[in-house]
């Protein structure tokens, strides 16, 4: 049987290529921010430090990356030594569906003139 962890360990990729095939579309710019935005996303992930290393009052903001509740999962099963975070995958999975879903909206939005562009 597959863990959740490991279930969930695809990152939220079809939310971001949506929204960046979408906006950069319209606006060539946006590879560039993008690519910013990337960067600045997989330091702010704890793969390298534990949670534990941000401040208490920016621990919330910290939960609202998609990776880390799948890394803490990760860190929990393959180290052991504490209990696994179901609150922190959970809000990680709801913040990814909610980017699905904002995503996809956006995306079908500009759909209709991407033809035009094109």
């Amino acid at each position: 049987m597959i863990s959740k962890p490991v279930a969930e360990a695809i990152p939220p990729e079809p939310e971001i290529r949506r929204s960046h095939a979408a906006a950069n579309l319209f606006f060539r710019d946006v590879q560039y921010v993008f690519d910013v935005i990337v960067l600045v996303w997989m330091f702010a992930s704890p793969v390298i430090y534990p949670p534990t290393f941000v401040p208490q009052k920016w621990r919330w903001l910290l939960k609202l990356n998609p990776m880390t509740g799948i890394i803490d999962g990760f860190r929990a099963a393959i180290f052991g030594g504490k209990t696994f975070d179901w609150l922190s995958l959970a809000t990680s999975t709801a913040v990814a569906l909610v980017l699905l879903v904002y995503a996809a909206y956006s995306f079908r939005r500009m759909e209709r003139s991407f033809a035009d562009v094109i």
